[in-house]
């Protein structure tokens, strides 16, 4: 009688500290909820009013009537339709493209880092892009337009290997991952103001 008491006692203490549990996390899941869909409204409406700024003196009722199709082609005119296919619509949707990518790329360091202040400038990302645009532009490699970013892109990965290899592999600790990733971005803003100085002529406008 006493053990069944007993353990009746423990089941009870059990399930009345797993509640608390359970709302605490069933509160922080509404929570994150709320704060997406507060996130989603700010971006349809920054993106509404982002699509009625320019120089064409359009209002926002012509995008609107071309956006819908509540204008006729005639009333619409094919400059409004231009300037909202063509320019507006692709230019909020690039700033949304690239805010998604940013925030990606911030989890993965933070992640890797295992740092919630990690940034590409950790890993020496940033330097490594920026150290290779100006090598190869100071050289006068010729480079089309389209792959000056794989350019950067290569570049950045290459920096990022490099201070895995110092940090001593994706099994460092923190601080030498941190440490490796600071002493090689120093390095490489080094060597990339070298080349601006030394290459002036050839990078003049490189970062204008």
């Amino acid at each position: 009688m006493t053990q069944t008491s007993t353990d009746a006692a423990e089941t009870d203490v059990r399930d009345g500290a797993a509640a608390p549990s359970r709302g605490v996390g069933l509160l922080g899941a509404l929570t994150a909820t709320g704060v997406l869909l507060g996130l989603a409204v700010v971006l349809l409406v920054l993106s509404a009013w982002h699509i009625t700024q320019g120089t064409s003196g359009i209002g926002l009722r012509d995008l609107l009537g071309a956006l819908t199709g509540a204008a006729s082609p005639a009333e619409a005119g094919p400059s409004v339709r231009d300037i909202l296919i063509g320019s507006r619509l692709p230019r909020v949707g690039a700033a949304v493209l690239v805010g998604i990518s940013l925030g990606v790329a911030g989890a993965l360091f933070q992640s890797l880092a295992r740092n919630p202040l990690a940034s590409p400038d950790t890993l020496a990302v940033t330097g490594g892009a920026y150290f290779a645009v100006t090598l190869v532009t100071a050289f006068g490699l010729a480079v089309p337009v389209w792959a000056s970013g794989g350019v950067a892109f290569a570049g950045g990965v290459l920096a990022a290997a490099l201070v895995l290899g110092l940090a001593g592999g994706a099994a460092a600790s923190t601080t030498r991952l941190v440490l490796a990733g600071t002493a090689t971005a120093l390095a490489l803003q080094a060597g990339t103001s070298t080349l601006l100085i030394l290459f002036a002529e050839e990078t003049t406008s490189l970062f204008s």
